[in-house]
């Protein structure tokens, strides 16, 4: 484990993308070809929310559904192993320090239960992972750029290139506010996470703010 978090950052999302298609559709074949979102032979359905898999849904295509899920299982799986090695390592950094700190030691000394303690180390462990996240969501929308060239896929990052490359503003305007709402709501949610796992985050608590 400690040598999976140590391996934050050193592997381009590219990298394990392309080693990702070699290994489980080029040798093992268990995931389609990454040439679109769907199967060929299929028809993506009519545009209601404009997020193809959504729409899927909402008319209740099985088909289509199963074949969205099937061509996105490996690139949200090359996201996760890319991002999860630098979560891992601050986990565990926080965690050694906070199983040598002084609530820690005085728990050991009164008799707490192991499972005490060790809930009690992860609680304080969990707030900076959990702020690290939202930090790390702005690399992922970067990396999903490469990852739907990689892949085929069409999705907000190419559709920003594009904006770009046709200097195209108003389209380019609507996606920064976009990604800056996803952004702010991320933000909102560690902030409420951090709150539950730590009671003195909370507003109007010593040293929690005002």
């Amino acid at each position: 484990v400690r040598g999976y978090g140590q391996a934050a950052g050193a592997v381009p999302e590219f990298v394990v993308g392309v080693v990702g298609i070699f290994l489980f559709y080029a040798t093992l074949q268990v995931v389609p070809a990454p040439s679109g979102r769907i199967r060929a032979g299929l028809t993506e359905p009519e545009p209601i929310t404009s997020f193809p898999l959504l729409d899927a849904l909402l008319r209740g295509d099985s088909v289509v559904v199963s074949s969205m899920f099937s061509h996105l299982l490996l690139p949200i799986g090359v996201l996760v192993v890319s991002v999860t090695p630098i979560l891992l390592k601050q986990l565990l950094t926080a965690l050694d320090s906070s199983l040598t700190a002084q609530p820690t030691l005085f728990k050991v000394a009164t008799g707490s239960a192991r499972k005490y303690i060790y809930a009690s180390a992860y609680r304080r462990a969990l707030p900076p992972t959990v702020a690290l996240f939202g930090l790390v969501f702005g690399s992922l929308l970067g990396g999903a750029v490469i990852l739907e060239t990689l892949f085929g896929l069409g999705g907000m990052g190419r559709y920003a290139v594009e904006a770009v490359a046709a200097t195209d503003l108003i389209a380019l305007q609507g996606f920064l506010l976009v990604v800056a709402a996803i952004s702010l709501l991320v933000f909102l949610c560690v902030d409420l996470i951090n709150m539950l796992l730590d009671p003195r985050r909370k507003p109007g608590r010593a040293g929690g703010g005002s």
